[in-house]
């Protein structure tokens, strides 16, 4: 009986050792075979992901360092100190390299000018300064009593001929552009509708692009006194093709103007054309929502590319002028690509290290959206 047991572990044991322990050596020699194809293969991809991540890295250095060479190239020739007025060359370089953001420039005194940016608008108080215009005396005493004949005594007719006076004794396009929106307001509020639009014509084709005494550009000034104008006479149609060219205008960047100036004549210019929109009846009015909508849109996408390059020129404007002042005593290497944030907003910044013959230094914002 004992010796039956033995025989059976005998054979078990022998079963286990010529079968089962070869298995496991077998199923282990497997799994480690498994294990490093498994290793191999994923060392491989690492190499794959790496190789193409230098690939994408050396891409990248490539497009930056050949935008950096273009925005060189255009800037070679015009060596005058501090010239950062907007050229031709720029503005052919932000075609020509879709890397390109924006051009900028720092100045000796730290300050970011943008001279290629198409801006939607400017930062409040940076266009109204400019050179005085006085009145000569002659003109000067005519314009008190056109005033005086205007807003104190009401006699428009008067006033009329006052300030028709003041435009012909004058030269000064400054001097004239205000003397004729005096006239063409008058001409309204005599009730003389046609003659003010014949003066508000006449304001938009030789005056539009100058600016009042105020600092206020006299083209949206006349456009939008000629649709209140078409509005008056019952000319419906007109005065809403006249808001809207107004909107257009200034959706296009038609006149430079400040933050403050494109808001008020742009909400001014959008609520006009709702409002006759509403109350109008038997007039075909999709076409005008349509465009409406559509300069709407195209005014959210010029604001907030504005917005983001204020801001770029306002709040970044410390830490470049740190870097500057560091390259410009030698406490770090000249130029250099790298990373901005303010509010939000993330600026990639390639700083030009071209020695010109000024303490400025010129650099780029790159597109991420063209780096990815």
């Amino acid at each position: 009986m004992e010796s039956s047991l033995v025989k059976r572990r005998k054979i078990t044991l022998l079963f286990l050792l010529g079968v089962g322990l070869p298995s496991l050596v077998l199923s282990y020699l497997a799994f480690r075979g498994i294990r490093n194809e498994l290793a191999l293969t994923e060392q491989r991809r690492l190499d794959e992901h790496r190789a193409l991540s230098r690939l994408v890295s050396d891409t990248i250095a490539s497009e930056i360092a050949a935008a950096e060479q273009a925005l060189d190239h255009s800037l070679t020739g015009d060596d005058s100190a501090g010239s950062i007025d907007p050229t031709r060359a720029l503005a052919a370089l932000k075609q020509q390299q879709p890397l390109i953001d924006e051009v900028f420039y720092v100045d000796g005194a730290g300050t970011i000018q943008l001279p290629a940016a198409d801006l939607l608008y400017h930062p409040d108080g940076s266009r109204t300064s400019q050179a005085a215009h006085s009145w000569p005396a002659a003109a000067a005493a005519q314009w008190r009593n056109a005033q005086q004949q205007e807003f104190q005594q009401r006699r428009y007719r008067e006033a009329q001929a006052s300030y028709r006076r003041t435009f012909t004794t004058v030269s000064d396009p400054v001097l004239r552009g205000e003397a004729l929106v005096a006239v063409a307001r008058v001409q309204r509020k005599a009730g003389q509708l046609e003659a003010a639009l014949t003066s508000c014509e006449s304001l938009i084709n030789e005056y539009g692009d100058v600016r009042t005494m105020a600092g206020l550009p006299v083209g949206p000034i006349a456009y939008f006194e000629r649709g209140a104008l078409l509005l008056a006479r019952g000319d419906t149609t007109a005065a809403l093709d006249a808001f809207l060219q107004l909107y257009q205008g200034l959706v296009s960047g038609e006149w430079m103007l400040e933050r403050g100036q494109y808001r008020f004549f742009a909400g001014q210019a959008a609520d006009s054309i709702d409002t006759i929109a509403q109350r109008s009846v038997g007039i075909a009015l999709d076409s005008y929502r349509d465009s409406l909508a559509t300069l709407k849109e195209r005014e959210a996408e010029r604001e907030e590319r504005t917005e983001r390059l204020l801001l770029f020129q306002d709040a970044t404007a410390q830490d470049l002028r740190t870097r500057v002042l560091a390259e410009s005593e030698g406490a770090a290497p000249r130029g250099g690509r790298f990373t901005l944030e303010s509010a939000g907003q993330m600026y990639l910044v390639s700083l030009f290290d071209r020695e010109r013959g000024d303490a400025g230094t010129w650099g780029l914002l790159l597109d991420a959206g063209v780096l990815s």
